[in-house]
């Protein structure tokens, strides 16, 4: 069993490395980056000016904690329950489009790695849809 220095060492190690290499992704950071973003996408959401941020933000805080939840349970369903979380994409400069950008890359390579069955390929594609269509929003609509 890892320790938990030895845990959030690798994460900070894959933080570092923008997410290179899929092999090194736990399911604890690639879960926990997950449950975390509700959170940072909320606080932008309070944060900001702009009436379509607003909305956008608003809109994925509210659905994503849904979508990340069903995930994860049905990731434990068919594996082993997770034991450590730990969020490894950060935001910089309070760059709301970038950050979704290295969620987004984060959760394609963490269904690449940890979603072996339809049920989890389908849980993922919601999740990655909703980043999309956040994106989408953001980029175009503000």
């Amino acid at each position: 069993m890892k320790t938990f220095s030895k845990f959030l060492n690798e994460a900070e190690e894959m933080y570092d490395n923008n997410y290179s290499d899929v092999s090194a992704l736990s399911e604890g950071a690639f879960f926990g980056s997950l449950q975390e973003s509700v959170v940072i996408v909320w606080q932008a959401h309070l944060k900001t000016d702009s009436y379509a941020v607003h909305m956008a933000t608003n809109e994925f805080y509210e659905e994503m904690l849904e979508k990340v939840d069903s995930l994860i349970e049905t990731y434990q369903g068919e594996h082993d329950k997770v034991d450590m979380y730990t969020n490894i994409v950060k935001m910089q400069s309070d760059d709301l489009i970038q950050y979704l950008e290295n969620l987004q890359a984060i959760t394609e390579k963490g269904r690449e790695a940890f979603c072996d069955s339809t049920a989890l390929e389908s849980c993922c594609d919601d999740v990655l849809g909703l980043i999309s269509t956040t994106l989408y929003k953001l980029k175009e609509l503000s």
